[in-house]
């Protein structure tokens, strides 16, 4: 993303003094930019996006939560530890480790979240 969309300017970052050039990818002004498509490479498979694409952040987190109900928190147990139910999600299984660690009851939560950016992505230079 950075490769096709980025400019450079002189730009002020909030922790230098003076302004230096950057390397960014620009999220101003996204509604009159051009939506002209560019062919990116995203994990191995091309794909057209455009600057306001570039533009989208997704974020996923996951929570084990440690479940505190006695009942009703070893009935969850029972049923999504059960090889019988149904194939465990990959997530469940991390926290099913980590309750053998603990001693706990845990339950993989799991969110998305999908959002335009609100600042400039700028570029680490090294």
């Amino acid at each position: 993303m950075v490769d096709a969309f980025s400019v450079q300017r002189s730009v002020q970052l909030a922790s230098e003094p003076d302004y230096k050039l950057a390397t960014f990818i620009p999220s101003d002004n996204l509604y009159f930019r051009s939506s002209d498509e560019v062919a990116v490479e995203v994990g191995g498979e091309t794909l057209m996006l455009n600057i306001q694409d570039a533009n989208i952040l997704k974020i996923r987190t996951l929570w084990c939560y440690k479940m505190k109900t006695p009942l009703v928190s070893s009935l969850i147990r029972a049923v999504i530890t059960n090889p019988l139910m149904s194939v465990t999600a990959q997530e469940q299984q991390l926290c099913n480790a980590g309750s053998l660690v603990t001693g706990g009851n845990y339950l993989a939560l799991r969110s998305h979240a999908v959002i335009r950016m609100q600042t400039h992505f700028i570029k680490e230079e090294s």
